[in-house]
Order: structure tokens, then C-alpha cells, then sequence
């Protein structure tokens, strides 16, 4: 975490339609700012509700300070697997724990799915994968030390 930003309150919610045009912005904020968006990038990025949603998915956001700053997709691969896809945070809110806080919310909604923590959860970032081990280093560890509630 950036030592100069303090951890801040943050708020997760479930998608909603006055939500969606975050989920595009802050995700094509990212990845045009280092890679090149791709067309399964626009059909997500545009169409969550049917893409997602729809296929027992869930996209989520972080609002902090009344302000969108974060967003992650949790994608239904079917047999049980879930990926945590299309995870982006505001540059001027990184460094506040806001992307541990949506992950950490993506693995909930998973769990209350009927998931157990057993049950895989694919961290992708093929564009990225050091990232994404970042990601999944931090999640696995949560995930030892953490018990599912009673």
C-alpha cells in the first residue's frame, strides 16, 4: 500500500444499470492506459448484464467518499469455478486497499453462491499475470486464515 495514502472506508455494492457506465470507465481507463482493448474486452465491458450477470455472475463496486473509485467482475465458468475477471481501480484511489476490498467482496458472493472456499477460483489477467499472482497470492493467504461463517 502507498505509505503516503491512508486506508479509507469503502462501500461495496451490486450492480445496477446507474452503475454500469463505471464498470466500462473505470475498466477501459486501465486497459487502454496499458494494453489495447479487444472485442471480448468491449462485449464485457458494454453488455455486463447479459455477459455476466445473467450467467450467475455479479459485478461489483467500490464508492468511497460518494465517488465509483473501483469495480470487479466475478464471471460464472460453470462446474463450480468462478473467475475474478476485470478488476480495476481509480489511479488517485489506488494504494487504499480499495481492489482487497473488492476481491475480498467477489469471494463472498461466491460463497454465497452455495461456494465453499474450496471451491477454484481462477484469477485472470492474461495481459498481466504478475498481476494477477499479486492478486491470487493475496486471496490465498485470506483464504487460509479465514473461516467460512457459521
Amino acid at each position: 500500500m502507498n505509505e503516503n495514502k491512508k486506508r479509507t472506508d469503502v462501500e461495496i455494492l451490486d450492480f445496477s444499470p446507474a452503475l454500469r457506465s463505471h464498470f466500462e470507465r473505470l475498466n477501459r481507463g486501465w486497459i487502454e492506459r496499458y494494453f489495447e482493448m479487444e472485442p471480448l474486452d468491449y462485449r464485457l465491458l458494454q453488455n455486463p448484464e447479459t455477459e455476466i450477470i445473467e450467467k450467475g455472475g455479479a459485478v461489483l463496486f467500490a464508492v468511497t467518499g460518494g465517488a465509483v473509485v473501483g469495480t470487479v467482475a466475478l464471471k460464472n465458468d460453470g462446474d463450480g469455478v468462478f473467475e475474478l475477471s476485470k478488476m480495476a481501480v481509480d489511479e488517485n484511489a489506488r494504494g487504499l486497499g480499495i481492489g482487497e476490498a473488492l476481491g475480498a467482496a467477489a469471494l463472498e458472493r461466491a460463497r454465497a453462491r452455495g461456494k465453499s472456499f474450496c471451491t477454484p477460483i481462477r484469477f485472470s489477467n492474461r495481459r498481466s499475470p504478475c498481476i494477477a499472482s499479486s492478486v491470487f497470492a493475496t486471496f490465498r493467504s485470506r483464504k487460509r486464515n479465514t473461516r467460512a461463517p457459521t
